[in-house]
């Protein structure tokens, strides 16, 4: 200890018997002192690591001082910098660092308020520097006490005004709850519990009920109680969230640090596509100076087609279902979120074309639209399927799809009619069909399937492609034809890409394939590229 008196005499004591920091020092730290400032061993301490009179002492250092409720002034002093440094370039008025951590697994956010009232928030391991994660560990570790453990969740807090953080410490629930989820693992939660117990070991009266040291005794993990979460500068309604969301959109500029250098903006427009259970967004920033930004929203996706999700499916309406395209805008002058949805066209954002009949399909099911507010461009807005009748005479019809599942269905073998399902698979060019056709069997249960040859059912395929023969897309190559009980729906499908015969060809399918541009031509841009008569000169 140095003391300076008012006379401006330095004194000085020094204490070579106690254990440094009031006994709450790394063991490791100990040998290294040992090693570098070596002692006899009649002038070792008995609570030293490298004393023989350690074993009689609980393998352990001393009893510190009461447990301090709070860490100290130096240990708030390193959570200040942790919780400073990402926002050194941001005009602040409070930071939260929301830290859990059990064994040596550790995990941060950091929530920053903007002197504007808008926050951003940074999520850690993914982002954090290890160095700032060990100094927050080590913190934990050192406030660790024989028998009481140390804590599982902490929340500091920093007003720009102060100059170290408050902090509230965790000793009792549980750690990594659910509102760690977006943090990018799955945290091994009992495995860490058990190594921080060994690490920190608790008495029995301190150790939480939960706890998986228990064993038998052990009660059901607590849910977490939302309520003593830190306050957030905005209420949670998915509306809010995405224009604070915007809010950061356009005050970032490029930068390596998620929170980002703030820079002036004027208008801020995001617009999302939705079908189904994808989500797809796109954002500009208009600034002062007439450029435009188009900051990608792709590290935000999923908590932000969350809020997506639950915007349209408080605007969905009965029967009419819900928007394909909605478009948000923020503009400076105001800072209010204006909204717009179009419930009429099909999504413009679409990241994959090739499945968004799929997604509209799906979000059909999700939010039903009856028959007359189905845009006709739906994949769901089609006659309701073909029915083949058996009951009765049969009906009369010049449909060529009844008239070749009648067909199909005639030419079953008598003794396969207890079918379930029966595929036709056709492939045709000109004159030329190939058929295949496999019936599903139900017996005891378990299904199987046969292939079957059925003659006769060319003439109904052909009647069948001369009908749908369109002259800029053609007619088709490949259709598939199911027939399901106990409906018995006429299932299709129509493939105008593939090569015929599945590319299998000799001189017969060639020449077929030829001549079937002569009696059904498409359209020159329409043709495969396979097509013999794409690549014929004109």
């Amino acid at each position: 200890m140095f003391t300076l008196t008012a006379e401006g005499e330095l004194t000085s004591e020094f204490d070579y018997d106690n254990p440094p920091f009031d006994g709450v020092v790394d063991e490791y730290d100990l040998n290294a002192d040992h090693e570098m400032f070596p002692r006899d061993a009649d002038h070792l301490p008995a609570w030293h690591l490298a004393s023989n009179q350690r074993r009689w002492r609980g393998w352990r250092l001393p009893e510190p001082p009461p447990d301090p409720d709070q860490p100290t002034t130096h240990q708030l002093s390193r959570i200040a910098d942790v919780m400073t440094k990402p926002a050194e370039d941001l005009d602040w008025t409070r930071l939260v660092l929301a830290v859990t951590g059990a064994g040596d697994a550790l995990a941060m956010r950091l929530t920053v308020e903007h002197a504007d009232g808008t926050w951003s928030r940074q999520w850690t391991p993914i982002r954090v520097e290890s160095g700032d994660a060990d100094t927050v560990r080590k913190v934990r570790q050192d406030m660790a006490r024989y028998g009481k453990g140390t804590w599982y969740n902490a929340t500091f807090t920093l007003d720009s005004e102060t100059q170290n953080p408050r902090a509230e410490l965790d000793y009792d629930n549980p750690p990594f709850d659910s509102t760690w989820d977006s943090t990018g693992g799955v945290w091994p939660v009992d495995e860490l519990l058990l190594d921080d117990h060994k690490q920190f070991p608790r008495d029995d009266e301190r150790l939480p009920a939960w706890h998986p040291a228990r064993g038998e005794q052990r009660q059901p993990m607590p849910q977490p109680d939302l309520s003593s979460q830190p306050e957030e500068p905005l209420d949670h309604s998915p509306y809010n969230w995405i224009k604070q969301f915007m809010l950061r959109l356009a005050t970032k500029s490029d930068s390596s640090n998620q929170l980002h250098i703030r820079s002036p903006w004027s208008k801020v427009t995001m617009v999302a596509s939705a079908a189904g259970r994808n989500v797809e967004m796109k954002a500009t920033v208009l600034r002062p100076d007439g450029t435009v930004d188009s900051p990608r929203v792709v590290e935000y996706h999923r908590g932000l087609a969350e809020r997506l999700v639950e915007v349209r499916r408080n605007t969905a309406r009965p029967g009419r279902g819900a928007w394909y395209n909605a478009t948000f805008v923020i503009d400076h002058s105001d800072g209010e979120l204006q909204a717009e949805y179009d419930y009429d066209n099909p999504p413009i954002n679409v990241e994959y074309p090739s499945v968004l009949n799929t997604h509209l399909r799906d979000d059909q099911q999700m939010f039903p639209r009856d028959r007359e507010h189905l845009p006709e461009w739906h994949p769901e807005n089609i006659d309701p399927p073909p029915v083949l009748q058996f009951d009765g005479p049969r009906p009369e019809t010049d449909d060529p799809l009844l008239r070749l599942g009648y067909a199909v269905v005639d030419r079953m073998p008598v003794d396969d009619h207890w079918w379930s399902r029966i595929t036709l698979q056709i492939t045709a060019a000109a004159d030329t069909v190939r058929t295949c056709v496999v019936a599903t069997f139900q017996e005891d249960d378990a299904p199987y399937e046969r292939y079957l040859y059925l003659p006769g059912l060319e003439e109904a395929c052909l009647e069948l492609r001369r009908s749908m023969y369109d002259p800029s897309t053609g007619a088709w190559y490949r259709a598939i034809i199911t027939i399901e009980r106990p409906r018995l729906h006429i299932k299709h499908w129509y493939d105008y890409e593939a090569p015929p015969f599945a590319g299998f060809w000799g001189p017969r399918e060639w020449e077929s394939i030829q001549r079937d541009h002569e009696l059904y031509p498409r359209d020159p841009d329409e043709l495969p590229d396979w097509h013999p008569a794409s690549a014929a000169p004109e």
